[in-house]
């Protein structure tokens, strides 16, 4: 973290203030290293959780391009084999 980075005042409940000086105790850092390790935590699931979004978003996508091709070609099939020849 560099001196000029913002700064921000939280007001916590005691027990999460008591929890974040555990921590902090525990990993022999700063109580900020440890809000900041946990947001960035939380930031890196929140991504992960967009993507496999995205994902499965893509994945019905093509799913749904799949099955209306094959309702087309099903339905040329049928029309070739109703027509005149």
């Amino acid at each position: 973290m560099a001196s000029g980075d913002p700064i921000i005042r939280v007001r916590l409940p005691q027990e999460l203030k008591a929890f974040i000086e555990g921590e902090a105790r525990y990993y022999v850092s700063s109580q900020n290293s440890v809000i900041v390790r946990a947001v960035r935590e939380m930031k890196q699931r929140a991504e992960m959780a967009s993507d496999v979004i995205a994902a499965h978003a893509e994945a019905r996508r093509r799913e749904r391009a799949a099955e209306t091709k094959a309702r087309t070609l099903d339905a040329r099939e049928r029309t070739d084999e109703t027509s005149p020849a």
